[in-house]
């Protein structure tokens, strides 16, 4: 049952006919126009036995794509999803690659918890692969969504208290759900705006600032101290105060220029904060030593292209701590050459013939980074050919060389594309890193009779057994898919997406389908 317009008030009532039709499941598709008007669908999917009424509900929307997931969260026995990027055939369907990748629908229980990002936009958050790596890495049995609404309030309660515990909150909701908060923390005091929301089991709803520390100690552990000195930030929104904060705790004197200030004037009073005219000239006048940005512009809900400057007329002096707020791969509007630490590398793994090199480089000439592929990076070392190193020394011995070239480029691979030979991941230490370190992780693969014809073996690639070629290559398959899963933050097929629809996957899933 679809309803392309809109919420149909009758859910439970649709899906007992449809079953009663003959259907083995049903399935209720609604649309959505903000995320908040999916209450209904949720609450269908979060009351329905599936084991007496198997049924798949969500709704349709760009934001309300989540819904697919949280379908998922409360028992689906099965999810839509596309067959590659720019494929789908209904609004805010993603990709097969996204629900299993990053959000992993494969692995929910009957106990998963929810955690999220709250914003408007939300969906070009790093939040969800951040936080679902970390997830699978310490087994917790939760999943981290992007929640996009223009009504938080409403998202929040349509969310099931059973299973929702924590979320991120971002512009422009930080300083409305204070109001719902039974506690909040000294620094979402402080600065009248929170970054957090801790929901306990008992429901009391607790409220967090952490931009505040996170502001000073960036900036600490850049070497930045303060006598002071002015510092200079950028905007006047929850973030702009929570940085205010955070300079003046570290000895400086903030100085908030905000696009208006009668948005920030009360609070400047309360904390005998100066206010300035956003203007480069009174920025020269000022010579700040620390400069933070903290506005919309530059981030994924006004980009359109290159970076837009904040005061174009103004040019960084030497010396001037820049730390700019909005999430971005290539430079922000102040600094226009990047962040205070560099964007988490892209590392592609998979199977020979899987297209990695190939990839690598479309991915790298889209963002402007460098590529690297390791195999070139042990021809460097050993003076000839990573193929006619493997068949002179056997593969136990490349291995070891292997480990530590990749060892080196995971630990530089900060605003970097690196494809990583398909046995890397047979060596521990590499999987640790992977999983641990700041990469965002593809798996490429394609089915094994593709993979054998594009993996051409002989002496550029070597055989790694005495079995025949198609065997070798199923084996390999076999042995190392598990290894390939347990590292990747998104799994694409190369066979059913052509180069460019790989990039744009990629692109998306990291939350910046605009670059």
């Amino acid at each position: 049952f679809h309803n392309f317009s809109g919420i149909d008030d009758n859910l439970p009532a649709i899906r007992d006919e449809l079953l009663k039709m003959g259907a083995n499941v049903a399935k209720i598709a609604m649309t959505a126009h903000d995320l908040a008007d999916a209450a209904p669908v949720l609450s269908l999917m979060a009351s329905t036995d599936q084991a007496t009424h198997p049924t798949v509900a969500f709704a349709m929307g760009d934001d309300a794509w989540v819904t697919r997931v949280l379908a998922c969260v409360h028992g689906a026995p099965f999810v839509y999803g596309s067959v590659g990027p720019g494929m789908s055939t209904a609004p805010g369907q993603v990709p097969v690659s996204q629900l299993t990748g990053v959000c992993d629908v494969r692995r929910f229980t009957g106990s998963t918890l929810i955690y999220g990002v709250l914003g408007n936009p939300a969906r070009d958050s790093w939040g969800p692969w951040l936080f679902n790596r970390a997830f699978r890495l310490l087994a917790h049995d939760a999943v981290y969504l992007p929640f996009g609404t223009s009504h938080p309030k409403a998202t929040v309660d349509m969310l099931s208290p059973r299973r929702l515990r924590g979320l991120s909150v971002t512009a422009p909701h930080k300083t409305a759900l204070l109001r719902g908060c039974h506690e909040i923390d000294e620094h979402a005091s402080l600065s009248g705006a929170l970054n957090t929301l801790a929901f306990r089991a008992h429901g009391s709803v607790s409220g967090h600032n952490t931009d505040v520390v996170g502001v000073r100690e960036a900036l600490s552990d850049a070497g930045l101290t303060g006598r002071g000195e002015n510092a200079v930030v950028l905007g006047g929104g929850g973030a702009a105060r929570a940085a205010a904060i955070g300079l003046a705790q570290l000895g400086l004197v903030p100085i908030l220029m905000p696009r208006s200030l009668e948005s920030v004037r009360e609070f400047s009073r309360e904390h005998g904060f100066r206010l300035a005219r956003l203007d480069a000239e009174v920025m020269h006048e000022l010579s700040p030593k620390a400069v933070v940005h903290a506005t919309p512009i530059g981030g994924p809900a006004v980009d359109n292209g290159e970076p837009e400057s904040i005061l174009p007329d103004w040019n960084i002096a030497p010396g001037t701590f820049v730390l700019d707020m909005t999430p971005r791969v290539r430079g922000g509007p102040v600094t226009r050459s990047g962040n205070v630490r560099p964007a988490p590398g892209i590392v592609l793994v998979g199977p020979r013939g899987a297209g990695k090199s190939t990839v690598a480089t479309a991915v790298g000439n889209h963002l402007g980074w460098p590529h690297r592929d390791t195999d070139d990076l042990i021809a460097q070392d050993v003076g000839y050919p990573a193929g006619a190193f493997l068949a002179s020394v056997g593969e136990a011995s490349f291995r070891v060389v292997e480990e530590r070239i990749v060892t080196a480029a995971l630990a530089d691979n900060g605003g970097r594309v690196l494809a990583l030979g398909g046995g890397a991941v047979l060596s521990a230490k590499t999987r640790s890193q992977l999983a641990h370190g700041e990469h965002f992780v593809v798996f490429l693969f394609a089915p094994v009779p593709v993979l054998l014809d594009r993996a051409n073996i002989g002496p550029i690639r070597p055989p790694l057994t005495d079995l025949p070629p198609d065997e070798e290559v199923a084996r390999l398959w076999q042995e190392r898919l598990p290894l390939y899963q347990s590292v990747s933050d998104l799994e694409l097929d190369t066979f059913s997406a052509n180069v460019s629809a790989c990039v744009r996957s990629i692109m998306a899933t990291m939350g910046h389908s605009g670059e």
